[in-house]
């Protein structure tokens, strides 16, 4: 004889509705609040110069605003590239920001270089523990660490010691 056992179907489960995003949104305003100043300085710094570019193909008055703007086209850029002065100022200004490049380049790999210097000579291991310990025994503060602050002391020159020198070395 077959074996015609049946299985029951499983039993349903009532699922719980999502929440809607602007509802889990609104939940995390911690993370809103400090995304707010990245975003301000996006807009700031990445959309707002794209209006310089629409300005670019107007004859822009300020009285009448980017609306108001009679539209050119290419002509600015026509009588920009004919201009004899042109190629020097291109050539200077490719010239300059090469040197910028090269300049803040080799600059941020000297000032890495030497942090890095400071902290493997203040900060042995096991002598220092965390960011904060090491730059407090830098800045020559109170800490684990063997590196005390150096004291330079000049001696005033008055009149009185440049005597006691005189006699000193006779």
């Amino acid at each position: 004889m077959k074996n015609t056992q049946t299985s029951a179907p499983a039993p349903l489960r009532l699922m719980k509705s999502r929440p809607s995003k602007l509802r889990k949104l609104l939940t995390q305003k911690q993370q809103l609040l400090i995304t707010l100043p990245l975003v301000a300085l996006v807009v700031v710094f990445n959309y707002m110069p794209l209006y310089g570019w629409i300005m670019a193909f107007l004859d822009y008055k300020v009285i009448k605003g980017i609306s108001g703007s009679p539209f050119v086209g290419f002509d600015k850029f026509a009588q920009l590239f004919r201009d004899d002065q042109f190629y020097l100022v291109l050539r200077n200004t490719l010239v300059m920001g090469f040197l910028n490049l090269f300049a803040t380049f080799v600059g941020s790999i000297v000032l890495a270089l030497a942090l890095n210097e400071i902290f493997v000579h203040v900060c042995r291991a096991g002598k220092c523990r965390g960011a904060e310990n090491c730059l407090d025994a830098i800045l020559g503060q109170q800490c684990n660490c063997p590196v005390q602050p150096i004291e330079i002391k000049l001696p005033l020159k008055t009149r009185e010691t440049s005597k006691v020198q005189r006699v000193k070395h006779k």
